[in-house]
């Protein structure tokens, strides 16, 4: 078989961030589609952008959770949650375009 997975905290939501002016890719993906969110129990770094700021972020872990367990996830916006044991951050594969790139020129 074959498994397609999208991720990401925001991305992969199945209902819109508050103070988002757009629909993220699960609610697209439909409802027939679980959705479960990747989260880390100790804490990790991650490849995020808020607002304007792209790069590496620490994130806070939970280590109240069990690694590899999945629990509810309507609190994160998903049907659950899988608890890896830590994250880190992995950078884009491909370079970010330039000003000149981004506007055609």
């Amino acid at each position: 078989g074959q498994l397609i997975a999208l991720s990401g905290n925001a991305h992969s939501r199945i209902e819109r961030l508050p103070g988002l002016n757009y629909d993220p890719a699960g609610i697209y993906a439909g409802r027939e589609i679980v959705h479960v969110d990747l989260r880390s129990v100790a804490d990790g770094t991650a490849w995020v952008c808020l607002t304007a700021n792209c790069g590496v972020h620490e994130l806070r872990g939970s280590p109240e959770n069990e690694p590899g367990t999945l629990t509810a996830g309507h609190w994160a916006g998903h049907d659950f949650v899988y608890w890896l044991p830590s994250s880190t951050a992995s950078p884009p594969k491909l370079p970010a375009a330039s000003s000149d790139q981004r506007s055609g020129r």
